[in-house]
């Protein structure tokens, strides 16, 4: 009679011994390729939203802007939809396991980071769809597809969702840098694989 011993996990490698049979070894994977597209086109959205956002603060008042409102409201409304299908896709395709060694404070920090980054990217596009449609002038996709008005011209609501809105966004700006913190970290200090696994598989 042989006896097997169990094999030890390389470098890299997770090792689950929840169960009663032996280790089973897996490599921590990528995120799928969704999840990228949603992680990068998100990114790039809300780029132009920023930018959008400070050269019509610069000059609220320039008819030759009103384009801009638009397009700054269309490129909002789509970041709400695709964070609310990401949390679905989560649901369907969790993220990867963490990186081996990964300290717990780290992970979680990663997690509260992202359950608050969810939340404001639906926050900031519904205050911004409310502040636009009870001031009278409901969204118009890329200027040209005007969005249903939910809810009637309301001057107390136009006030409170343009706080709203106009404040929340420094609560953005805070967890860019906090999330741009974490990436630097975690390639410059770390020098783990955290950044690549939301890059795609480079090529053979």
């Amino acid at each position: 009679m042989s006896l097997k011993l169990p094999i030890a996990p390389s470098v890299g490698e997770v090792t689950d011994t929840s169960g009663p049979a032996a280790p089973i070894v897996t490599r921590p994977g990528r995120y799928s390729g969704m999840h990228q597209l949603m992680h990068w086109g998100t990114a790039v959205m809300m780029f132009v939203i920023i930018v959008l956002g400070w050269i019509m603060h610069v000059q609220p008042d320039s008819v030759a802007l009103l384009p801009l409102w638009e397009w700054h409201k269309t490129l909002g409304l789509f970041v709400l939809v695709v964070t609310a299908f990401r949390l679905v896709w989560r649901l369907k395709a969790p993220p990867p396991p963490p990186l081996p060694g990964q300290p717990r404070w780290d992970h979680r920090l990663a997690q509260c980071t992202y359950a608050v980054f969810f939340a404001t990217l639906i926050w900031m596009p519904a205050t911004g769809y409310v502040f636009s449609t009870a001031g009278g002038y409901p969204p118009k996709l890329f200027n040209i597809l005007q969005t249903p008005a939910l809810f009637g011209k309301s001057p107390k609501i136009e006030a409170l969702a343009q706080w709203l809105h106009l404040s929340s966004q420094w609560l953005i700006y805070g967890l860019i840098l906090l999330h741009l913190a974490g990436v630097l970290y975690h390639v410059v200090i770390v020098r783990d694989r955290t950044l690549d696994r939301m890059l795609p598989e480079p090529l053979d």
